[in-house]
């Protein structure tokens, strides 16, 4: 405003407020067109006025949609900006890690996991720019991983859980062995019901729905093949091998480990005094165990082998009289008699221990006559028969 002399006062009027300086700066509430009327007064009270419209062009209301994803995985952005009256004539993304983009629909791969503060900001075809800040939240993936044993069939083959995630996300877990069976398990002990390879998988997922899997391969082995051969009967006091084979062992174990000559060979001789049965136990290169049985039925049938030739002359060849198999009837009383019927011996518990004499004398050598005879078994079981002795002397 101007006049051609003198001093000028100012009256603003905006409508809902007014000012009084010669330039006022007036934030309206809200757009649209607004009539605002200035009043200009001269020091000598003369006055002037005129009135103008004024627009004030609307602010983008910027907004976009966006849904947490897992780690490797874009996070989509979709603006969502509206405007009262006019149009939106660009966008800028700054998605929170150093990257930008001007599309109005756009994705983003991070690197990282982790919640991101990403700003929309919108211009409008006047000029008016506004933006929104939102976090955005890229989840961390499970890393799925175990360690699983190998187990010979009918044992346990272990499965553990080695699988991570970064933070104190919890994590629940799927396993599939291979057999069509599964658990929810963390970590898992499986028995398969046959042999083979199988691959068994781990699903981890997190409580935000991010999964990862893997695949791992493991065995269960087939069980050695034994035989402990077959079923025997034998007198009691005879000895007998034991036939046992396998193909695949590296150690063979008998059991019970008694009247057994060696128990960790496949074909042991074995003695016993009383029917037994005896397992073969035999171990492969797997470790891998399998058993068979056999058993030795005795006969108590008194069989006795009586030598009939005793030469006490001390050489180490015959010098004590031998009964084989008394040792096995303690009960047994053995007798000896010379020709005249004299009884020159006899012992209950005989121990292959006579040498030829008579009250600690030497007897002549010549022909002798035994009778052996069983508690309780009758005299049909009896032996009875003669002895050369001689000395050589």
């Amino acid at each position: 405003s101007t006049v051609s002399s003198g001093n000028l006062s100012y009256n603003w009027n905006f409508g809902t407020s007014t000012a009084t300086v010669q330039n006022p700066v007036y934030l309206f509430a809200n757009p649209g067109t607004y009539n605002v009327r200035l009043i200009t007064t001269t020091n000598n009270g003369c006055t002037d006025t005129i009135t103008k419209a004024v627009t004030v062009f609307p602010l983008p209301f910027v907004d976009y949609t966006n849904s947490p994803v897992c780690d490797g995985l874009p996070s989509s952005f979709s603006e969502k900006t509206t405007i009262s009256t006019g149009s939106i004539a660009s966008y800028a993304w700054d998605f929170g890690d150093g990257s930008s983009s001007t599309s109005p629909i756009t994705s983003h791969q991070y690197l990282n996991p982790g919640t991101y503060s990403v700003k929309l900001k919108a211009t409008s075809g006047q000029g008016c720019v506004n933006d929104t800040v939102k976090p955005v939240t890229v989840n961390p993936l499970p890393v799925a991983n175990f360690t699983a044993t190998d187990a010979c069939l009918g044992l346990t083959n272990v499965f553990t859980n080695t699988s991570t995630i970064l933070g104190s996300t919890p994590l629940t877990y799927t396993w599939s062995f291979g057999d069509g069976t599964t658990s929810a398990l963390t970590s898992v002990g499986h028995i398969y019901a046959n042999a083979g390879m199988y691959s068994a998988k781990l699903v981890a997922l997190s409580g935000k729905g991010c999964s990862d899997s893997i695949v791992k391969s493991l065995e269960a082995f087939e069980l050695p093949v034994v035989s402990a051969g077959k079923d025997t009967t034998i007198s009691k006091g005879d000895e007998v091998e034991l036939n046992g084979y396998s193909a695949a062992a590296i150690h063979y174990a008998w059991t019970p480990t008694t009247f057994i000559n060696n128990t960790t060979v496949p074909n042991p001789i074995v003695r016993p005094e009383e029917t037994t049965t005896y397992t073969l136990t035999l171990t492969d290169m797997n470790g891998c165990k399998n058993s068979n049985i056999v058993t030795v039925t005795i006969l108590d049938n008194f069989k006795l082998l009586i030598y009939n030739v005793v030469t006490p002359d001390g050489d180490g060849k015959n010098d004590y009289w031998k009964i084989v198999n008394i040792d096995l009837y303690p009960d047994a009383t053995v007798q000896i008699f010379d020709r005249d019927g004299q009884k020159v011996f006899e012992q209950t518990n005989y121990q292959n221990d006579w040498q030829g004499t008579y009250k600690h004398d030497q007897l002549p050598d010549g022909t002798y006559y035994y009778i052996v005879s069983f508690a309780n078994a009758g005299k049909a079981n009896n032996y009875k028969g003669s002895i050369t002795l001689l000395r050589n002397k």
